[in-house]
């Protein structure tokens, strides 16, 4: 199985991260706000053209740039 990219998450779709693929000031800014490997996201919404994504992991609920969400991979898809 393949991982994939938090962009590719449909809206209402539930997924597990696998890995932050940015750098350290990334990885750190993303675990300051509770983002890490493990944590379960479900995307709440995907704005159009480009546009940010909403997510919600746990209580919170959370806007993210395109940019940053490209470089949140999840785990693969379970079928």
């Amino acid at each position: 199985m393949h991982t994939r990219k938090l962009t590719s998450l449909k809206q209402g779709e539930m997924a597990q991260v696998a890995s932050l693929d940015g750098g350290q000031a990334f990885q750190k800014r993303l675990r300051t706000i509770g983002l890490k490997e493990g944590s379960t996201l479900e995307l709440i919404a995907k704005e159009p053209a480009n546009g940010p994504l909403v997510i919600k992991s746990g209580n919170t609920t959370l806007t993210l740039g395109r940019g940053m969400a490209d470089k949140i991979i999840l785990e693969p898809e379970e079928k």
